[in-house]
Formats: structure tokens, C-alpha cells, sequence
């Protein structure tokens, strides 16, 4: 796995509060360079993608 894989960045501040609910902390936070909205770094791991996967279907849902 490269280092480009093994972070998720996340711009969604509804996910982001979920991930943190769920005990998942972010590495760094900061702004995107061209469009300058925030992001939150996480390292992936299995815990993360089962959030994002709940969090998905739930979304798809409404």
C-alpha cells in the first residue's frame, strides 16, 4: 500500500463528527489548496471503513 492509500481525507463535517463519535481520531486537519474547504486526515483502518460504510448507506437511504 502506498502512502497516497492509506489516509482518507475527509470533507464532510457530518462524517467527520461521526468518525469522532465512534472513537476514530484525524492525524491533521487543513484547507485544500486550490478550493480551500477543510479537510480532516484519517488513517485508514477497518474500524474507519465500516464507519464510512454505515455512513453510506444511511445516506443513500435519504
Amino acid at each position: 500500500m502506498n502512502n497516497e492509500q492509506s489516509f482518507f481525507y475527509c470533507y464532510d463535517k457530518k462524517l467527520r463528527n461521526l468518525l469522532l463519535k465512534n472513537g476514530i481520531s484525524y492525524i491533521c486537519s487543513g484547507l485544500h489548496q486550490r478550493t480551500l474547504n477543510a479537510f480532516w486526515q484519517f488513517p485508514f483502518s477497518p474500524e474507519l471503513e465500516k464507519v464510512i460504510q454505515e455512513y453510506n448507506d444511511k445516506t443513500k437511504l435519504n
